[in-house]
Protein backbone atom coordinates (compact mmCIF):
# COMPACT_ATOMS: atom_id res chain seq x y z
CA UNK A 1 0.00 0.00 0.00
CA UNK A 2 1.12 3.56 -0.70
CA UNK A 3 0.47 6.44 1.72
CA UNK A 4 -1.15 9.50 0.24
CA UNK A 5 -2.60 12.82 1.28
CA UNK A 6 -6.36 12.27 0.89
CA UNK A 7 -8.72 9.86 2.57
CA UNK A 8 -8.45 6.34 1.17
CA UNK A 9 -5.88 3.86 -0.05
CA UNK A 10 -3.87 3.41 -3.20
CA UNK A 11 -1.75 0.46 -4.28
CA UNK A 12 1.16 0.58 -6.72
CA UNK A 13 -1.03 -0.90 -9.46
CA UNK A 14 -3.37 2.07 -8.99
CA UNK A 15 -0.57 4.29 -10.30
CA UNK A 16 -0.06 2.29 -13.50
CA UNK A 17 -2.59 4.50 -15.27
CA UNK A 18 -3.13 8.29 -15.11
CA UNK A 19 -4.95 9.61 -12.03
CA UNK A 20 -7.79 11.91 -13.01
CA UNK A 21 -9.11 13.15 -9.66
CA UNK A 22 -8.81 16.89 -9.01
CA UNK A 23 -9.74 17.35 -5.36
CA UNK A 24 -6.20 17.78 -4.12
CA UNK A 25 -2.57 17.68 -5.12
CA UNK A 26 -1.55 14.14 -4.32
CA UNK A 27 2.02 12.98 -3.90
CA UNK A 28 3.26 9.40 -3.60
CA UNK A 29 6.75 8.39 -2.51
CA UNK A 30 7.32 4.93 -3.93
CA UNK A 31 11.09 4.61 -4.40
CA UNK A 32 13.08 4.41 -7.61
CA UNK A 33 12.89 0.62 -7.71
CA UNK A 34 9.15 0.91 -8.42
CA UNK A 35 9.45 3.43 -11.27
CA UNK A 36 8.66 0.87 -13.98
CA UNK A 37 5.21 0.30 -12.47
CA UNK A 38 4.26 3.99 -12.53
CA UNK A 39 2.56 5.60 -15.52
CA UNK A 40 4.80 8.39 -16.93
CA UNK A 41 1.96 10.89 -16.39
CA UNK A 42 2.10 10.13 -12.67
CA UNK A 43 5.87 10.14 -12.38
CA UNK A 44 7.74 13.04 -10.76
CA UNK A 45 11.46 12.61 -10.17
CA UNK A 46 12.44 13.91 -6.77
CA UNK A 47 16.00 14.52 -5.56
CA UNK A 48 16.80 15.21 -1.93
CA UNK A 49 13.12 15.80 -1.28
CA UNK A 50 12.89 18.43 -4.06
CA UNK A 51 11.11 17.65 -7.37
CA UNK A 52 12.95 18.45 -10.57
CA UNK A 53 11.16 21.42 -12.22
CA UNK A 54 8.50 20.37 -14.70
CA UNK A 55 9.54 21.25 -18.23
CA UNK A 56 7.14 23.58 -20.09
CA UNK A 57 5.32 21.79 -22.92
CA UNK A 58 6.69 24.19 -25.54
CA UNK A 59 10.29 23.61 -24.43
CA UNK A 60 9.72 19.87 -24.26
CA UNK A 61 8.28 19.81 -27.78
CA UNK A 62 11.13 21.93 -29.19
CA UNK A 63 13.81 19.81 -27.52
CA UNK A 64 12.21 16.59 -28.73
CA UNK A 65 12.18 17.93 -32.27
CA UNK A 66 15.83 19.01 -32.06
CA UNK A 67 17.10 15.84 -30.37
CA UNK A 68 15.31 13.36 -32.61
CA UNK A 69 17.03 14.69 -35.73
CA UNK A 70 19.49 12.33 -37.47
CA UNK A 71 22.89 12.62 -35.73
CA UNK A 72 25.21 15.04 -37.55
CA UNK A 73 27.33 18.12 -36.94
CA UNK A 74 24.46 20.28 -38.18
CA UNK A 75 22.12 18.72 -35.59
CA UNK A 76 24.67 19.24 -32.82
CA UNK A 77 25.21 22.90 -33.78
CA UNK A 78 21.48 23.53 -33.84
CA UNK A 79 21.20 22.15 -30.30
CA UNK A 80 24.17 24.25 -29.15
CA UNK A 81 22.75 27.45 -30.65
CA UNK A 82 19.28 26.83 -29.21
CA UNK A 83 20.68 26.09 -25.75
CA UNK A 84 22.99 29.11 -25.81
CA UNK A 85 20.10 31.45 -26.58
CA UNK A 86 17.85 29.83 -23.97
CA UNK A 87 20.50 30.17 -21.27
CA UNK A 88 21.10 33.82 -22.15
CA UNK A 89 17.37 34.57 -22.11
CA UNK A 90 16.85 32.90 -18.71
CA UNK A 91 19.65 34.83 -16.91
CA UNK A 92 19.19 32.57 -13.86
CA UNK A 93 21.97 29.96 -13.63
CA UNK A 94 19.65 27.67 -11.65
CA UNK A 95 17.08 27.63 -14.47
CA UNK A 96 16.10 24.72 -16.68
CA UNK A 97 18.29 25.63 -19.72
CA UNK A 98 21.41 25.55 -17.55
CA UNK A 99 20.31 22.21 -16.11
CA UNK A 100 19.96 20.84 -19.64
CA UNK A 101 23.42 22.15 -20.47
CA UNK A 102 24.91 20.47 -17.40
CA UNK A 103 23.27 17.17 -18.30
CA UNK A 104 24.63 17.39 -21.83
CA UNK A 105 28.09 18.09 -20.41
CA UNK A 106 27.83 14.98 -18.22
CA UNK A 107 26.88 12.81 -21.20
CA UNK A 108 29.72 14.09 -23.36
CA UNK A 109 32.12 13.91 -20.43
CA UNK A 110 31.71 10.17 -20.13
CA UNK A 111 32.30 9.84 -23.86
CA UNK A 112 35.43 11.99 -23.51
CA UNK A 113 36.73 9.70 -20.76
CA UNK A 114 36.19 6.70 -23.04
CA UNK A 115 38.29 8.43 -25.69
CA UNK A 116 41.02 10.05 -23.58
CA UNK A 117 40.99 8.32 -20.22
CA UNK A 118 40.03 9.61 -16.77
CA UNK A 119 41.93 12.90 -16.79
CA UNK A 120 41.56 14.50 -13.37
CA UNK A 121 40.25 17.88 -14.50
CA UNK A 122 37.65 16.24 -16.77
CA UNK A 123 36.50 13.93 -13.98
CA UNK A 124 36.12 16.88 -11.61
CA UNK A 125 34.04 18.78 -14.15
CA UNK A 126 31.77 15.76 -14.69
CA UNK A 127 31.27 15.44 -10.94
CA UNK A 128 30.48 19.14 -10.63
CA UNK A 129 28.04 18.97 -13.56
CA UNK A 130 26.25 15.97 -12.02
CA UNK A 131 26.07 17.70 -8.67
CA UNK A 132 24.70 20.90 -10.20
CA UNK A 133 22.14 19.08 -12.38
CA UNK A 134 20.74 17.26 -9.35
CA UNK A 135 21.01 20.30 -7.06
CA UNK A 136 20.72 23.38 -9.31
CA UNK A 137 21.89 26.30 -7.21
CA UNK A 138 24.05 29.31 -7.97
CA UNK A 139 26.75 27.97 -5.65
CA UNK A 140 26.87 24.64 -7.47
CA UNK A 141 26.96 26.39 -10.84
CA UNK A 142 29.91 28.46 -9.65
CA UNK A 143 31.72 25.23 -8.72
CA UNK A 144 30.97 23.79 -12.15
CA UNK A 145 32.25 26.96 -13.81
CA UNK A 146 35.44 26.81 -11.75
CA UNK A 147 36.06 23.14 -12.63
CA UNK A 148 35.23 23.73 -16.30
CA UNK A 149 37.71 26.60 -16.47
CA UNK A 150 40.42 24.16 -15.35
CA UNK A 151 39.29 21.55 -17.90
CA UNK A 152 38.91 24.01 -20.84
CA UNK A 153 37.58 23.45 -23.46
CA UNK A 154 35.47 20.85 -21.66
CA UNK A 155 32.55 22.41 -19.84
CA UNK A 156 30.97 25.86 -19.45
CA UNK A 157 33.94 27.67 -17.96
CA UNK A 158 36.13 30.68 -18.71
CA UNK A 159 37.55 30.81 -22.24
CA UNK A 160 36.13 31.28 -25.74
CA UNK A 161 33.78 28.49 -26.82
CA UNK A 162 32.31 30.23 -29.86
CA UNK A 163 31.62 27.96 -32.85
CA UNK A 164 32.66 29.63 -36.13
CA UNK A 165 29.66 28.32 -38.09
CA UNK A 166 27.32 29.93 -35.55
CA UNK A 167 28.99 33.34 -35.36
CA UNK A 168 27.52 35.03 -38.46
CA UNK A 169 30.63 37.18 -38.58
CA UNK A 170 30.53 38.16 -34.90
CA UNK A 171 32.61 36.12 -32.45
CA UNK A 172 30.86 35.13 -29.21
CA UNK A 173 27.48 36.52 -30.21
CA UNK A 174 24.31 34.98 -28.71
CA UNK A 175 23.71 31.60 -30.31
CA UNK A 176 27.40 30.97 -30.98
CA UNK A 177 27.76 28.70 -27.96
CA UNK A 178 30.24 30.98 -26.20
CA UNK A 179 28.23 32.91 -23.62
CA UNK A 180 26.58 29.88 -21.99
CA UNK A 181 29.47 27.54 -22.68
CA UNK A 182 27.34 25.18 -24.78
CA UNK A 183 29.94 25.49 -27.55
CA UNK A 184 32.08 23.15 -25.46
CA UNK A 185 29.98 20.28 -26.78
CA UNK A 186 31.51 20.70 -30.26
CA UNK A 187 35.01 21.73 -29.16
CA UNK A 188 36.46 18.47 -27.86
CA UNK A 189 37.77 16.74 -30.97
CA UNK A 190 35.09 14.03 -30.80
CA UNK A 191 32.91 12.84 -33.66
CA UNK A 192 30.07 15.37 -33.84
CA UNK A 193 27.39 12.87 -34.86
CA UNK A 194 28.37 10.54 -32.01
CA UNK A 195 28.35 13.45 -29.55
CA UNK A 196 24.85 14.45 -30.65
CA UNK A 197 23.62 10.87 -30.35
CA UNK A 198 25.10 10.64 -26.84
CA UNK A 199 23.39 13.87 -25.76
CA UNK A 200 20.05 12.72 -27.19
CA UNK A 201 20.32 9.38 -25.40
CA UNK A 202 20.98 11.21 -22.13
CA UNK A 203 18.31 13.88 -22.43
CA UNK A 204 15.32 12.30 -24.16
CA UNK A 205 14.37 9.83 -21.38
CA UNK A 206 14.53 12.69 -18.85
CA UNK A 207 12.51 15.01 -21.10
CA UNK A 208 9.92 12.27 -21.68
CA UNK A 209 9.75 11.40 -17.98
CA UNK A 210 10.64 7.73 -18.52
CA UNK A 211 14.06 7.71 -16.84
CA UNK A 212 16.73 9.96 -15.41
CA UNK A 213 20.17 8.75 -16.51
CA UNK A 214 21.81 10.91 -13.86
CA UNK A 215 20.15 8.71 -11.28
CA UNK A 216 20.04 5.37 -13.05
CA UNK A 217 23.57 5.38 -14.55
CA UNK A 218 25.13 2.18 -13.20
CA UNK A 219 28.55 3.68 -12.66
CA UNK A 220 29.74 7.21 -11.94
CA UNK A 221 33.17 8.79 -11.99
Amino acid sequence: MVDFEVSGEYYLESLSKPLNHTWTTTEFYVGQNNDAQIDPENRKWCINGRPIPKMPSESKSTLREILTAPPSRAALLRFISYLDQECIASEDVASLPYQILARAIVAVGYKLIDAQGAIETIVETIKAAENYALNPTEQNWDLLFHCATRSYPFGPGDGCLSIPELENGVTCQPGSGCISGSGSLASLGLDDAAVFATIATELLPWINGTDDPLISRPQHV
